[in-house]
Order: C-alpha cells, then sequence, then structure tokens
C-alpha cells in the first residue's frame, strides 16, 4: 500500500452485521445495537458476538453450554489512530489498511470479496429503501421470513442440520454479496472520474449517515490492550467505566462510531476529499492510487506493476532497435 499516512487520524469503533442473514438497515437495528454497546462496553470481552434472537430480543453467550437462536449478530472492532486493532476473541489482529476504500474498488471479482481474508467479514448496513428491496429479493429466493438460525456451545453439530444450515446461508450471502458489489461499482464510478461536481457527492453524504463521532477514554480498558498489544493490564473497575472524569487515568478523545465496512470506505473518501488528495487510475494495470506528487500521476507504486511495465518497455525498445 502506498505510504500516505492514514485517512482517518482517530479511534474507530466498526460495528459490523452478518452476510449469513437478513440485512437490515441501521434505523432497524439501532435499538438492538445500543444494548450490544452495553455487553461490549462494560464486559472483559469487549468484542464478542451479540445476538438478535427469532423473539426479538439480544443477548450474548455466558455459560458453557448454551444454544441461541438468533437472526443477525453484531460484532464490534475497534482500531486505533494507528491502525493497530483487535478482531476475533480479543487476538491482536495486526494493522488495518490506510485506506480500506482503495483495497475495495480494486477487487476484481466477487469470489475476492466473499473470500479473501481482509474482505470475508466486509459487510454493508443498507438505507431503509435498500433493505425494502432485499426484503423483496429474499422473498423472491424463497424466504418470505427471515431464517432462524442457531449458535451453540457445548453441542455436538448434526452432519445433515449443518449442510441444510449452509444451503440456506449460501443463498442469502449471494443476495448480500450482489448487494455489497453493487456499493463497490457505485464506489468506484464515482471516484473514477477526475472531476467530481459538488452535486454528485450526494450518495457519499448518504453513505456518512452511518458514521458518527463520540468520546472515548483512551487510557480504558479496550484501548490500553491496543496499545500494548494484547497484554491487560485493568482490572475490573477500569472494564466496567466507572472510572471519574477528573482522575488522571481518564483521557477522553474524540472518535469515530462507524456501522459497516463501506460506511468506513466511505468516511475515508471523505476525509480524502476535504483534504483535497487526488484519486488516479493507473495507465498500465488500472488500480487507483494516491499520487506523491502533482507530477506523479500517470503510474501507481505497486511493485509488480512497476516490474510489468520496465518488461513492456523493454519490449517496445527492442521492436524500436530491430526496425
Amino acid at each position: 500500500m502506498e505510504n500516505f499516512g492514514r485517512s482517518i487520524k482517530r479511534h474507530v469503533q466498526l460495528v459490523t452485521i452478518s452476510n449469513d442473514c437478513f440485512l437490515f438497515s441501521r434505523q432497524q437495528l439501532q435499538l438492538f445495537i445500543d444494548q450490544s454497546f452495553n455487553l461490549w462496553e462494560n464486559t472483559k470481552n469487549p468484542i464478542k458476538e451479540t445476538y438478535l434472537t427469532n423473539d426479538g430480543g439480544l443477548t450474548s453467550f455466558s455459560r458453557k453450554k448454551q444454544k441461541i437462536n438468533y437472526i443477525q449478530k453484531f460484532k464490534s472492532e475497534f482500531i486505533d489512530r494507528k491502525g493497530r486493532r483487535y478482531d476475533n476473541d480479543f487476538d491482536f489482529g495486526g494493522d488495518f489498511p490506510e485506506r480500506l476504500y482503495l483495497e475495495f474498488v480494486r477487487l476484481k471479482n466477487k469470489e475476492d470479496l466473499a473470500n479473501s481474508i481482509l474482505f470475508k467479514n466486509f459487510c454493508a448496513f443498507p438505507s431503509i429503501e435498500e433493505s425494502e428491496k432485499l426484503l423483496k429479493l429474499y422473498k423472491k429466493a424463497g424466504y418470505k421470513n427471515s431464517p432462524i438460525f442457531v449458535s451453540g456451545r457445548g453441542y455436538k453439530k448434526c452432519k445433515k442440520s449443518t449442510e441444510q444450515v449452509q444451503k440456506v446461508v449460501n443463498e442469502i450471502k449471494k443476495i448480500n454479496i450482489d448487494f455489497i458489489w453493487g456499493k463497490k461499482e457505485e464506489l468506484e464510478k464515482n471516484i473514477s472520474k477526475k472531476d467530481l461536481p459538488y452535486n454528485k457527492i450526494q450518495w457519499l453524504n448518504k453513505e456518512l449517515e452511518n458514521t458518527s463521532t463520540f468520546l472515548v477514554n483512551k487510557k480504558s480498558y479496550i484501548w490500553d490492550k491496543i496499545i500494548n498489544s494484547g497484554k491487560d493490564k485493568r482490572d475490573l473497575e477500569k472494564i466496567a467505566g466507572s472510572d471519574n472524569l477528573k482522575r488522571k487515568d481518564v483521557s477522553l478523545v474524540k472518535s469515530y462510531r462507524v456501522y459497516g465496512h463501506f460506511a468506513l470506505c466511505c468516511l475515508e473518501l471523505y476525509h480524502d476529499i476535504y483534504r483535497s488528495q487526488g484519486i488516479f487510475i493507473c495507465e498500465h494495470c488500472g488500480k487507483f492510487f494516491l499520487p506523491k506528487s502533482h507530477a506523479d500521476k500517470q503510474y501507481c507504486y505497486d511493485e509488480q506493476c512497476e516490474k510489468s511495465r520496465l518488461k513492456h518497455n523493454k519490449s517496445i525498445e527492442r521492436v524500436k532497435n530491430r526496425s
């Protein structure tokens, strides 16, 4: 990745939903996500999954042997201003891309979106209008209501049941991946324009509705674990968030809460547009890139692309020498 520094220079809490289930708008899910914040921020595992149950409740695993019937699930990923993050089971996740949106628009096919390590859990919260269209597509595929899935702990899995569930997941996931791919094409189309009129960025403003600012204590349990690469230095009192705001171990910083990876891409693009950072397409390989200078706008800085260009130029030179 080109070295331009991070587009977003603040801490980010990234809220995600599963592409295995029906996708609902943030507005429809906000009540349950708000309840998830309490479960995430006031426990020892702020990134554990929470489940929207089929009876309209919210829960998470609290016992060694437990079954949860659910129709959607939420996760929270934390990324600090330097790109350090936490993902599954509080493992140190390494660095987050400086500009996810450039990696996103570089995808060549839907298989990469569904299977690559970086994008296999990539999600987008649809707008209310988009969620209504998705419901029609789910219904057309044979699902009048959201399928009920079961997540279990301490139980043996039934092979036949697992195969049936996977069939349902694959059918729903295909619809969701098609939806996300449409968002990718929209983003690609807009950033590939050399001149982007103001009235053409209304789509971006709409996507930014899935972002907000909030205050976090950068000395809190979660951020302390990120900064110290997973070393737990906080006691339960700190985890519960009961520190007085006047204490020395409380340091509030302005941060972003982002609903879905696509909204994060749009927030990154917003920052680059705000800073008047031009985005260009490499004339050789077609990749999107950020130029290092005004005179350096033809080709990207990808190592493989550079080797290919040198090989191409040498081939042209040989042809000229023969003539």
